[in-house]
Formats: C-alpha cells, sequence, structure tokens
C-alpha cells in the first residue's frame, strides 16, 4: 500500500501552546484519583522556567495533560530538563507521569489506556477491536487486547512506526500485526479496509507485515 510523505512542522518560538482538541469524546473513566487539570496553572511556567516554552506545547487530553517538546528548538534536551520538574509535579498533585517519546503526559493514578480501551469494550459489548498505537502510553492498550483475544474476542493490533529510528518503540513493533508508516497510513488502512468492506474477523492478522511508503 502506498502512502503519501508525512508534512513536518518548524518548532515554534514564544510562548508555549496550549492544546485543547474540539468535540473531544472522553475515554471511559477508570478512576476517582484528583484530575490532571488540577496542575495546568504550573505547566506554562514550569516550560518557560526550563527553556522549553519555544515550540514546547501543553496538549489537554481530558483525562491526562501531555507536554511536548518536539518542537522545541533542542527537543531532547528540553525533555530532560523538564522531566525531574513534570516527575516532581506529579508527585505533588497525586498524578501519574508516563515519559514518552518526547513527551510525558500526567494523568490520575490507576488510569491508562488499557484500562480506558477495556471500559470502552465492555461498555460497547464489542468483540472485534483495531487498536493502534506509536508511543509508550500504548503498551497498557496492547495488553488490553492481548487479554480481549486469550477472552474469544478478535483484535488487530498496528505500530505506526516514526520517521526516526531513534524514536522506535521496540515493544510495540514486535507485538503489532502489521506496522504502517504514520497515521497518514492507518487512515488509507481503514479508507481501504472501508471500501472493501472486509472487517477483520481473525483474532491475529498475519504477524507484523509492513506497509511502505
Amino acid at each position: 500500500m502506498r502512502c503519501c510523505s508525512r508534512s513536518h512542522r518548524k518548532a515554534g518560538t514564544g510562548s508555549p501552546i496550549w492544546s485543547r482538541p474540539r468535540n473531544r469524546r472522553s475515554w471511559p473513566s477508570t478512576s476517582t484519583a484528583p484530575s490532571p487539570t488540577s496542575s495546568t496553572i504550573r505547566l506554562p511556567r514550569l516550560l518557560t522556567q526550563y527553556g522549553a516554552d519555544a515550540g514546547g506545547r501543553v496538549e489537554d487530553k481530558g483525562a491526562a495533560l501531555a507536554v511536548h517538546t518536539r518542537r522545541a528548538a533542542h527537543p531532547q534536551a528540553a525533555f530532560h530538563r523538564l522531566r525531574p520538574a513534570l516527575l516532581q509535579l506529579a508527585r505533588q498533585y497525586g498524578l501519574k507521569a508516563e515519559p514518552g517519546r518526547l513527551v510525558i503526559e500526567l494523568r490520575a493514578a490507576g488510569q491508562d489506556k488499557g484500562g480506558a480501551l477495556t471500559s470502552f469494550l465492555t461498555q460497547r459489548q464489542a468483540r472485534t477491536v483495531l487498536y493502534a498505537g506509536d508511543d509508550l502510553a500504548d503498551i497498557p492498550a496492547f495488553d488490553a487486547v492481548a487479554r480481549h483475544r486469550s477472552a474469544g474476542g478478535s483484535g488487530t493490533l498496528l505500530y505506526s512506526a516514526p520517521t526516526s529510528a531513534n524514536e522506535a518503540v521496540p515493544d510495540l513493533a514486535r507485538r503489532a500485526d502489521l506496522t504502517v508508516d504514520g497515521p497518514h497510513c492507518i487512515t488509507q488502512l481503514l479508507l481501504l479496509a472501508e471500501a472493501l468492506d472486509t472487517p477483520a474477523n481473525s483474532t491475529a492478522a498475519p504477524h507484523n507485515r509492513r506497509a511502505s511508503t
């Protein structure tokens, strides 16, 4: 399958960006722990204090806050400077800090993508699931799909591979049924499946074939 190449954005300058998606659908809650929104007032100051304000971004995911340094002038250095402060902030507010690829997510303790996906499947009484992941935070969701398969359900795992080899997540790549070259390829795969009208009905897809760009 041929996919268009990714587009890239240059690192921004000035104040940190605060991103809140429109028409966001909330994941099912799996915890009554403190909400990450209680720490939001501190995050822009931390970005500025540790030199990540030029291109740094805070993403409000509803059940979590993600602090990105990918667009900073020096992404890796900004990530390492911010990490201790964000871990301390998480402890202060009773949250869990989950590092990823140039991102740290703050979420309520006991909440992760695996628990949310399991709750979602239970509520919808779904037997078939396709899950795509690209970062460390997706490992619990991969585990949830594996449990779903073991219980007799059908599940397919996609790994959205990064452009840079040093940002790869080997555990996701190893466990995925199919590796694709980024989000655009996932979109193309879903459009192809819709066009063919052939829903996945096997418990395991042929292991780890790669869709190239």
